[in-house]
């Protein structure tokens, strides 16, 4: 209609625009698909945040001298042996079990590789081949103590002991004090209950947790993990295994008999009819301490985790006796604690996807904005007349009626009006009457009234 100087037939007028090009309501689809696209933003950064995972991360420190641990030289057990026992109740007392190893589902495995000699970072942990020991125990037969033997004290003994190489068998009998144990039809009496403990030692690449303090005292933590051949274990994840598996994945050698003998000696010291007191005002001795539970009572079912606890902490006590054998170099780690939130790829998929969606959406919005009111000067000035529809309809209150003209004949169908309006020639532009003027009319008139725009002239 604007460039034709021939005009247009009034039926070109007629036609159907479609939504996608010519939007009423300025693109209201499009504003329907930027709010749909931000809500679906909304629901994913909230499903986003439900699905988000945490997972344990090491970050490597470097390599640094370290004491790796030899044992050639066989520690004075005898000159200790009468004390080894407070001694150890005292090393547990704000102990936890990590401190000796790591909890089998019906043992303990532990190890110690090397000690640090210089400190990276307050908390970091080392890893190097070393020593590695498990132990299994398994508790059961419950009788009442004989007559006379309580002495308000709980009481071991050792009634056998049977060795193999690096691995050997003990059979223990416990006596727990009336009072402080979980059998309620004898709660008043002391009771005994016998224990098996197997152990066994081999070669493992051992990473282990250390802490220092500011005036740069070191100590050990935690084991954070454990490797023996084919069979990895790490920290709050190793009650899958059992000593069984352990046994299979250190083997059967005679490199560490020395240490083995060491530790029967060391166990013998502490428990060969020994008996212990409780501390802080509790029912139970600090080094059998993984026998009870919160309620502060020895539980008959669970003997067993700390008849494997107080030979970890023997054991543990032999390896810390290591001979002074130079230095080596150690890799040094970040202590594990440390970690990265993670989340499935198919959330970050839905993420970005969304995001995206949004963001195509919103440039198209704005690129329909900008064709609507960015068409070129005299698209613009043709789009004037729609801003006040009244004045419109008063220029073209003669004009219509003149170009829409009667129909011939009696006859009004659609298809009669069709007909009648493809021979009505239309264009719109300045009327000629106002051409002389300093500011012209656009006018939709008959192709003979009406001019083409100029650029260089006003319009209202």
């Amino acid at each position: 209609m604007i460039k034709r100087g021939k005009g247009v037939s009034l039926t070109s007028m007629t036609h159907p625009i479609p939504i996608i090009k010519l939007n009423a309501e300025e693109g209201k689809t499009l504003r329907y698909l930027f709010v749909f696209a931000l809500v679906l933003i909304e629901a994913t950064v909230w499903f986003l945040g439900i699905q988000m995972e945490w997972e344990p991360a090491i970050s490597k420190l470097g390599m640094f001298p370290c004491t790796q641990v030899k044992y050639t030289t066989k520690p004075d057990i005898a000159s200790v042996s009468q004390g080894l026992g407070n001694f150890l109740q005292g090393d547990s007392d704000l102990s936890m079990i990590y401190s000796y190893g790591l909890p089998l589902g019906d043992g303990i495995v532990g190890g110690l590789a090397a000690w640090p000699l210089k400190i990276p970072s307050l908390s970091f942990s080392l890893q190097q081949k070393g020593v590695a020991f498990a132990v299994n125990a398994i508790c059961g037969k419950l009788e009442l103590a004989k007559p006379g033997t309580e002495n308000g004290l709980t009481q071991f003994k050792i009634t056998s002991t049977d060795v193999w190489s690096t691995m050997f068998s003990m059979r223990m009998a416990i006596q727990l004090p009336g009072g402080s144990h979980d059998w309620e039809e004898f709660a008043d009496s002391d009771i005994t209950q016998e224990c098996e403990i197997r152990y066994i030692m081999g070669d493992a690449v051992i990473n282990y947790g250390f802490v220092s303090d500011e005036w740069g005292g070191i100590s050990s933590s935690n084991m954070q993990s454990i490797a023996m051949n084919d069979l990895h274990l790490d920290l709050y994840n190793s009650q899958h295994a059992y000593f069984g598996r352990v046994q299979d994945a250190l083997g059967v050698n005679s490199k560490y008999q020395n240490i083995t003998q060491w530790v029967i000696e060391a166990t013998n010291a502490v428990f060969a009819n020994a008996s212990y007191g409780t501390s802080q005002g509790a029912l139970f001795c600090n080094i059998f301490q993984w026998a009870t539970l919160p309620d502060g009572y020895y539980h008959t079912d669970v003997s067993w985790k700390g008849m494997a606890a107080a030979i970890s902490i023997i054991a543990h006590y032999v390896l810390m006796q290591y001979d002074d054998a130079g230095t080596a170099q150690c890799e040094y780690s970040g202590m594990q604690g440390a970690g990265v939130i993670h989340c499935p790829s198919y959330v970050i998929a839905m993420a970005a996807t969304s995001v995206v969606v949004c963001l195509i959406v919103e440039l198209s919005q704005l690129f329909w904005w900008f064709l609507l009111s960015g068409g070129g000067e005299k698209n613009d000035r043709a789009a004037k007349i729609l801003e006040n529809p009244m004045q419109l309809l008063y220029d073209l209150r003669a004009g219509g009626t003149e170009l829409m003209g009667d129909l011939y004949g009696e006859e009004q169908s659609s298809t009669a009006i069709r007909q009648h309006y493809e021979e009505v020639l239309v264009r719109f532009g300045e009327s000629r009457h106002t051409r002389p003027n300093p500011v012209g009319m656009l006018i939709l008139g008959a192709p003979g009234e009406v001019m083409a725009m100029s650029e260089k002239r006003e319009y209202y």
